[in-house]
C-alpha cells in the first residue's frame, strides 16, 4: 500500500521526463552502454576516478574513498552499469526539474526528459565512463540542492541545500551554474504569477542568495581543508587554480566573457558547442528568446510595475548565471 501511495504522490509529467530520458537515452547512447569506448582520460582512468582534490573535486576523493572501504577496491569504468546508472540520475534530475518549474504538459516533459539525456555533451560524457557516474550524481544533487532553495523555508532544508550544493561542486564545477539557471527560471516563473508580490520576491531572492554564497563557502573552505591535509596544490586545468582567486578587473572581463559567450559564442574552439549551421540557429534562437523575453516583461509590468521590473532584472541575469562557469575559471 505504501509503495503505491509513494508512485500515486508523482505526477505524470515526472513519469513522463523519466521514462523519456531512459528511451532517448538508450536510443542516443546504446552503442556506448554496450561497448567500450575509451577516449582521453578514460584511457588511464579504468580503475580509479582520476584527479580530484588537485582539480578542487574533493567529494569525488570522498566518493572514491567510501567506494573502497565498502567494495574493497570499486571502481571500474563499466560501460552498461555505470551508463544505466547515469541515465537514471539523468531521468530523477528531469523528473525533479519537471516539478520545480510546474511543468503542466505531458510533452514538454518528454522533450526536457530527452533534451536532457540526448544532448549532445552526454554523448562526449559517455566516452568518459570512468567517471560519468559521479557527474550524474553530482546532477541529482544540484537539482536537490535548487528545489529546496526554491520551494522549502525551512531552515534546515535550506542546510540541506547548501550542503548537497557544496558536495555537488565538489565533484564537479560546472554544476553550480545549472543551479543558478534553475533558480532564475523558477523565479521567472514566480514573477510572472498573478499573486507574485515584488516585496515576497525580494525577501525570497536574498534566502536564495544567501544560500548560493552558503555553497560556495562550504565548497571553498572543504578545498583549502583537504588540499592542506593531503599537501596538495591546484592544478591550472582549465583555469581550476584561479577559481575565487583574481582580481575585480578580471572578475569584470569574465563576467563580460559570460554574456559574450551567451549571445555570441567564440568558434573554433575546444569548446565549440554550435558547429556548423547549429551557430547560425543558436543565433536566431537567442534574438527570438530576447524578443519573447521583452514580451514577457511588458505583459508583466502592465499588471504590476515593480514585478515587471524585478522579471527583467532576473532576464537581465540569466545568461550570467547559464554561464556562470566563465566567471569561475575564465576560460573559453
Amino acid at each position: 500500500m505504501e509503495k503505491k501511495k509513494i508512485l500515486s504522490n508523482i505526477s505524470p509529467q515526472a513519469r513522463a521526463a523519466f521514462l523519456s530520458a531512459l528511451v532517448c537515452g538508450l536510443a542516443a547512447h546504446g552503442m556506448a552502454l554496450t561497448n567500450k569506448f575509451s577516449t582521453h582520460d578514460d584511457i588511464l582512468a579504468l580503475f580509479w576516478t582520476g584527479s580530484t582534490i588537485a582539480s578542487g573535486r574533493w567529494m569525488l576523493h570522498m566518493i572514491g574513498w567510501m567506494e573502497t572501504l565498502l567494495f574493497g577496491d570499486g571502481h571500474f569504468s563499466l560501460p552498461m552499469m555505470n551508463g544505466l546508472f547515469s541515465l537514471c540520475c539523468v531521468g530523477l534530475a528531469a523528473a525533479w526539474i519537471t516539478n520545480l518549474l510546474k511543468i503542466r504538459r505531458r510533452s514538454y516533459a518528454v522533450g526536457l526528459g530527452g533534451v536532457m539525456a540526448a544532448f549532445p555533451a552526454m554523448a562526449g560524457l559517455f566516452g568518459y565512463m570512468f567517471t560519468v557516474p559521479y557527474y550524474m550524481l553530482a546532477m541529482i544533487m544540484m537539482v536537490c540542492a535548487a528545489w529546496l532553495i526554491c520551494r522549502e523555508k525551512h531552515w534546515a532544508a535550506k542546510a540541506a541545500a547548501i550542503l548537497l550544493g557544496g558536495c555537488s561542486v565538489g565533484i564537479y564545477q560546472a554544476f553550480l551554474p545549472m543551479a543558478l539557471s534553475l533558480i532564475l527560471i523558477y523565479d521567472l516563473l514566480w514573477l510572472s504569477e498573478e499573486e507574485a508580490s515584488a516585496g515576497a520576491f525580494l525577501k525570497k531572492a536574498a534566502g536564495q542568495a544567501l544560500c548560493i554564497l552558503g555553497i560556495m563557502v562550504l565548497y571553498f573552505g572543504a578545498n583549502r581543508f583537504f588540499a592542506a591535509k593531503f599537501n596538495v596544490e591546484m592544478n591550472s586545468y582549465m583555469g581550476i587554480d584561479q577559481v575565487g582567486r583574481t582580481t575585480l578587473a578580471e572578475y569584470l572581463e569574465r563576467i563580460g566573457t559570460a554574456y559574450r559567450e551567451f549571445f555570441v559564442p567564440a568558434r573554433n574552439v575546444s569548446a565549440d558547442m554550435y558547429p556548423m549551421h547549429a551557430y547560425y540557429i543558436h543565433l536566431i534562437m537567442t534574438a527570438a528568446n530576447v524578443i519573447a523575453g521583452i514580451c514577457l516583461i511588458i505583459r508583466t509590468a502592465r499588471k504590476s510595475r515593480g514585478n515587471g521590473l524585478l522579471l527583467g532584472l532576473v532576464l537581465l541575469l540569466t545568461p550570467l548565471g547559464c554561464n556562470f562557469i566563465y566567471v569561475m575559471s575564465g576560460k573559453v
